[in-house]
């Protein structure tokens, strides 16, 4: 059985850890009040799917009768620019979001990645029930008293340009 994830958030992640999830960066930058810069203008679409809609698709799985080897994707099934999602979560922390573009980008990253729950709505009768901006509720509840890591995006940011899969395009 393969259970394919997409951008997975909700209480309990690692604040700390950069390569965490968009969310978490995010959410560091905005509590701190720091800008946030936008990967290709903020136009990549992502699949974002709260952490207990991912058990129960896990638990589903579980059942014996499904074939050996199958394959299902676990996600929302809904796109969301990279740039609404800064937005909304700002709006959600009372924070008006500080966003760049510095014509940066990660090279080999996709524009669109939406999941197709086909399969997994068939096999697992999985849907999720958690919505994006309930789920970012959950995890603005809990990470208000959590510590973050306020050199987290930097660091990653020189990480990614020494392996050669940051780049920034010149602009004007």
């Amino acid at each position: 059985m393969i259970l394919r994830y997409f951008n997975v958030f909700g209480s309990r992640q690692a604040l700390r850890n950069p390569y965490t999830g968009v969310v978490t960066v995010f959410y560091n930058r905005l509590r701190e009040g720091k800008p946030i810069s936008l990967y290709e203008a903020g136009l990549p679409t992502r699949d974002f799917v709260h952490v207990s809609d991912v058990v129960r698709a896990n638990v589903a799985a579980l059942n014996p009768r499904l074939p050996s080897g199958s394959i299902f994707n676990v996600g929302s099934g809904r796109g969301i620019t990279i740039r609404q999602l800064a937005v909304t979560l700002g709006n959600l922390m009372g924070h008006r979001a500080l966003l760049e573009e510095k014509g940066e980008f990660r090279i080999g990253d996709i524009l669109a990645c939406t999941a197709d729950l086909s399969r997994a709505r068939t096999a697992l009768r999985y849907r999720p029930k958690m919505s994006l901006r309930k789920g970012l509720d959950e995890f603005l509840c809990w990470a208000k008293n959590e510590s973050g890591d306020q050199t987290g995006y930097e660091r990653t940011v020189r990480e990614l340009s020494k392996k050669k899969l940051f780049g920034q395009a010149k602009l004007g």
